[in-house]
């Protein structure tokens, strides 16, 4: 087969020569590489080193393959290319490495780069110089090329080896690193750039900046290859992306809207939920950094202080305006205890044993958990129809949190079918749902502990109930035990998630509808922020034997403690509930007993939005698959000043039910390369997009002004169609005036005379 291509490729009455003769040996050497393509049959010395490149860059040769793919090359028939010597004579990493080089310092306008990167190679590259243009061609031409270049490049590269480099660029100051580093095309030199700036951060003053100077021009990581620096590459970036985060949710106005729903959507819509997470995941990012981690240490830790400092302030404002108006906020409409009835009640929703509703509580989940974890692993399997944060019961404790939610009403009216109290949760929801005492038994399914196997062999998969509560403990038991970050409990979380998830593909049918929603959320009980709560006589029922009345985010039972602030807690009481006086702590504040030693890291039962915000979802399982993206707001018309950088910023949006993969491309038309972006995007996804380009005003023949951007999407839907999304942007320049121009009139082409 290979001689017949190698014949088809000669043309008709062509002899074979010894040189088809090493065409054919480098083939049988790797099969994968068509026969044509190593004949060298070109028209020119360029496209010969061009060739010689591609398989050069893009093959594993050992050292007598290597031989025969130069003397291939160097005897190619056709124009003598004499010239091209020295490239086959180059050792293959140091010819890398050098193209590598080349491409980093050019892109900086260094002089003399051959000379200056001599130091850094087993070899002399000035010979190289008067045909790096057309081997450098391949960069922009050809990405899977570039991407095996940058990948062996990096493979043989060590830190000494990249701030050698680096060196070159001559990028000392911030701002000169900051410039360089966003322009950054390759891990390495990410990795390099980025630990050189933020070595010489003091203070986190200092930090700040940089974190919000590395979000307005942020580099396309998801562009690149996979190579040996990209996991620090993408650790960096995780920091600096969480510490921009948070440092542009702090140097905003913190000040919420009025009313606990405005507070409540407010507080979700500028994801306050996921400033602690942040954190954490910046934290463990900055773990993975060596000779970063403390030095830096001290300054990320003075921005999350802060942090806490400004969610306390907000739990604050919670607190005073719960307790401004107590038995409005147990009447208020986002309550938890209303979630069920806007859901199933309100918007009467069919309910049969071939439509069944499926009632889902993921005890203890937070809202970064939901947002961050849960919710993406739903939406692979499940359409959002509905969705609304709402507020939990006081105390935020499962006994009284949970039972509210299923009942669908405040403590007070928790009554059994005979007008008892009762804090039984499946009699309650069947009283809610508006089942008889009779017919609870056969249309309502209730099971606590979904999480446990023992628990899922005593539910019958066969039977089928219209009403179905399964509540599966994601993290309420688990915090408890739990000594590390809410990284490793989000971890926790997504490790219990896939066999929910298997456990619901088998329960919930197609005409079914998901309902999902937490109890409660949970705080840290930070060091410091404790109030000792000293054992006192008058607790009759804990001296008789009965609980001890103090809980860390809750006291039970009992009189307000003397001596507690207002600021700290709040007191209230259920009087139809069996030790229904509770006192919970607001805030960071928390209780210790006399004898508290090593308290839980994580807990819950008190007043704050980590604890008592949750979501409301409803949601219907995926009968139609869809892939459905779009680009939101990329501007229609832009008006910038001449030679100054301007940043477009938009989204893409994930709309449909399934995981999408993409690519992207958004540049002005004066621009040397567009912004590539090749990524996957998931159901639900708003992926950020930022552009940055520097208007070009041109008002003699010849020159041309910046007059659009446009963005180009392609991808592929459901079916496998390709898919094509553009938007452009009208740019109109206006000149600067403090320059001056001047036109050669032509003068220049007399070099061709």
């Amino acid at each position: 087969a290979a001689h017949a291509d190698l014949r088809r490729a000669l043309g008709p009455g062509v002899p074979l020569d010894t040189h088809c003769l090493r065409a054919l040996v480098l083939h049988a050497l790797h099969p994968a590489i068509p026969v044509s393509d190593l004949t060298f049959r070109v028209p020119d010395p360029p496209q010969v080193l061009t060739r010689y490149l591609r398989l050069l860059v893009q093959g594993e040769w050992d050292e007598e393959e290597l031989a025969l793919l130069r003397e291939q090359a160097r005897l190619a028939p056709g124009p003598p290319a004499e010239e091209l010597a020295s490239w086959f004579e180059a050792p293959a990493e140091g010819l890398v490495r050098y193209l590598y080089l080349r491409r980093l310092l050019a892109r900086r306008r260094i002089a003399n780069i051959a000379a200056v990167t001599r130091a850094l190679l087993p070899f002399d590259p000035r010979p190289l110089e008067p045909w790096v243009d057309s081997a450098l061609y391949l960069w922009d031409e050809d990405p899977a090329w570039r991407r095996a270049l940058i990948v062996r490049t990096e493979q043989g590269l060590d830190d000494a080896d990249v701030d050698e480099a680096l060196a070159l660029l001559g990028a000392d100051r911030p701002a000169d690193l900051l410039a360089t580093l966003t322009d950054a095309e390759t891990p390495a030199v990410v990795y390099g750039l980025g630990r050189r700036l933020l070595a010489g951060v003091t203070n986190a003053e200092e930090l700040g900046r940089v974190a919000l100077a590395w979000a307005r021009r942020r580099p396309p990581l998801a562009a690149w290859p996979e190579t040996a620096y990209s996991r620090r590459a993408w650790d960096l970036a995780l920091f600096l992306d969480e510490l921009a985060f948070l440092l542009d949710r702090l140097t905003q106005e913190l000040s919420p809207p009025a009313g606990l729903v405005s507070l409540v959507d407010w507080y979700v819509e500028r994801r306050l939920y996921d400033l602690e997470y942040a954190g954490a995941r910046a934290y463990g990012a900055l773990r993975r950094l060596p000779g970063l981690t403390e030095p830096l240490r001290p300054l990320l830790d003075q921005i999350r202080a802060t942090v806490r400092m400004h969610l306390d302030r907000l739990d604050r404002e919670l607190a005073c305006r719960i307790r401004e108006n107590w038995r409005g906020y147990l009447s208020h409409p986002r309550l938890s205890s209303n979630l069920l009835r806007d859901t199933i009640i309100k918007p009467r929703q069919k309910v049969s044993r071939e439509s069944c509703i499926w009632i889902v509580v993921f005890d203890g989940m937070r809202y970064d958990s939901w947002e961050r974890v849960v919710k993406p692993r739903l939406l692979e399997r499940y359409s959002l129809e509905w969705e609304r944060p709402y507020l939990s019961l006081l105390p935020s404790w499962t006994g009284i949190a949970r039972t509210g939610l299923l009942a669908g009403k405040p403590p007070e009216a928790w009554r059994s079918y005979r007008g008892r109290v009762t804090t039984n949760q499946e009699m309650l929801a069947a009283r809610l749902l508006g089942l008889s005492d009779a017919e609870r038994k056969r249309r309502l399914r209730f099971y606590s502990g979904m999480e446990s196997d023992r628990t899922q062999r005593r539910l019958d998969r066969r039977q089928r109930f219209p009403y179905n509560i399964l509540i599966f403990n994601v993290s309420d038991d688990n915090l408890h035990a739990i000594r590390g970050d809410l990284v490793a409990l989000n971890e926790v979380v997504e490790s219990l998630l896939k066999s929910i998830l298997e456990t619901l593909d088998g329960l919930v049918e197609p005409d079914d509808v998901l309902i999902v929603t937490s109890d409660h959320g949970f705080v840290e009980l930070e060091p410091g922020q404790s109030v000792t709560i000293r054992d006192d006589t008058r607790w009759q029922r804990y001296v008789e034997g009965g609980p001890h009345p103090v809980h860390y985010r809750f006291i039970r039972g009992v009189e307000r403690p003397e001596g507690l602030g207002e600021e700290d807690a709040l007191t209230f009481e259920y009087s139809d509930l069996r030790d229904g006086r509770f006192t919970v702590a607001i805030g960071r504040r928390w209780f210790a007993r006399e004898d508290t030693r090593k308290p839980d890291r994580y807990t819950h039962g008190g007043l704050s939005l980590a604890e008592m915000v949750v979501p409301g979802a409803v949601l219907r399982p995926i009968v139609t698959p869809e892939v459905r993206l779009a680009v939101e707001g990329f501007p229609r018309a832009l008006t910038v000043r001449e030679g100054e950088q301007v940043v477009v910023e938009f989204a893409l949006v994930s709309s449909g039910n399934r995981p999408a993969h993409f690519t992207l491309e958004v540049g002005a038309n004066t621009a040397r390369e567009p912004l590539r972006q090749e990524e996957d995007i998931r159901p639900g996804q708003r992926l950020s997009i930022s552009y940055r380009f520097t208007p070009i005003y041109a008002d003699v023949p010849g020159e041309v002004s910046t007059e659009r951007v446009s963005v180009k999407v392609a991808y592929k839907d459901a079916q496998g169609k390709h898919r094509k999304l553009s938007r452009s942007a009208t740019i109109t320049v206006e000149p600067r005036k403090d320059v001056v121009k001047f036109s050669l009139g032509g003068l220049d082409e007399l070099d061709d005379l």
